[in-house]
């Protein structure tokens, strides 16, 4: 149903719970689609720790707004910690505004997230050698 595009997609029932996924999810994720299918989307893509909390809040935004974004950490069977940026879009029904389910649109940004943070590494570093540089020339001047 969701066919194949670049993008993880999966749709989920009222209660989150998923009930189709794309190609892309299912390589993605080396997930076979059966039995994936009626697993609660937060305890797939969340730390057992922060279910509540997460689902919580996007539960009480989904309230108020049509979408939401969400940042997300899993671990692959690559042993990898993966970074997954999702939105999430309510899906109504026009009559009573009841919801009928959401679709998730998910990316992994794991490639950016890991650039961006040995970008603040190296940052640290070039602050850290210059710090240290302006305090040797201070020295330097009170020796002359």
């Amino acid at each position: 149903m969701l066919g194949d595009s670049g993008l993880i997609l999966l749709t989920l029932s009222p209660d989150y719970l998923i009930s189709d996924m794309n190609d892309k999810a299912e390589s993605t994720f080396q997930w076979d689609r059966e039995s994936t299918l009626d697993k609660n989307f937060f305890k797939v893509f969340l730390p057992q720790e922060s279910w509540q909390e997460v689902s919580s809040d996007i539960e009480g935004r989904m309230n108020t707004q049509a979408s939401v974004d969400l940042e997300t950490q899993t671990v692959l069977n690559d042993k990898i910690n993966h970074f997954f940026l999702w939105n999430l879009v309510k899906e109504s029904n026009p009559e009573d505004e009841s919801v009928l389910g959401f679709l998730a649109v998910g990316q992994d940004v794991s490639d950016l997230q890991n650039a961006q943070s040995k970008l603040r590494e190296k940052e640290f570093l070039l602050k850290s050698a210059v710090d240290k540089a302006v305090l040797l020339e201070e020295k330097l001047k009170e020796y002359h």
